[in-house]
């Protein structure tokens, strides 16, 4: 009975270690500063930084350069802004190139709408308001494939985001194959011993 209890509490022990060492996650922001401010971007025009992804899913996205744009402030570069001008409601979603699971760190809204919101592959809905500023860690938007941000803001500018920061996860596929050696060891180790 000691050894079985033992053998647990040891393969116990050996999860939370490689639980632990894989929840050290790497971390990306999307920013816009890389990108070429333009208007009326459609599906040809999917943005890709620090292993992060914007595509368009309906409608169109713009990249505005704040520092020669009234919309925004200057100090903060390049950022993206949906709007139903022309082509109605828009929306794109955001998802790590790799396509594994990650969280949603942080969010910067500059300027917002109350028909703006972002829902996310688990189904969690996140509606902005009208305000802007800084989202952090929101609620149900942890460990998932992706997340998409929509607006029907009628005017330009209308609804502006940046600095998108994001830290990867484990797949739990991963950590079912570091932990597997640790396992079978701990496994082999309890086995009795035959005399011959």
């Amino acid at each position: 009975m000691y050894r079985r209890i033992n053998f647990f509490q040891r393969t116990a022990a050996m999860s939370a270690l490689a639980v632990g060492l894989t929840g050290a996650a790497s971390a990306g922001l999307m920013n816009f500063e890389t990108a070429v401010p333009g208007s009326f971007l459609t599906t040809s025009s999917d943005f890709d930084q620090d292993g992060i992804q914007l595509s368009l899913v309906h409608g169109h996205y713009d990249l505005w350069n704040c520092s020669s744009s009234l919309l925004c402030p200057p100090s903060n570069g390049i950022v993206a802004g949906l709007d139903s001008v022309q082509t109605g409601p828009a929306t794109v979603r955001i998802a790590l190139i790799t396509g594994t699971f990650f969280n949603l760190d942080s969010l910067l809204l500059l300027t917002s709408d109350p028909s703006s919101f972002m829902e996310a592959s688990n189904g969690s809905l996140l509606f902005f308001g009208s305000s802007g500023g800084t989202l952090t860690e929101p609620s149900g938007f942890q460990g998932i494939h992706f997340f998409e941000i929509s607006s029907s803001v009628e005017i330009a500018g209308g609804f502006l985001f940046d600095n998108i920061g994001v830290s990867t996860v484990p797949e739990p596929s991963t950590v079912v194959l570091l932990l597997l050696p640790f396992v079978t060891a701990a496994g082999l180790r309890e086995r009795p011993h035959r005399r011959g």
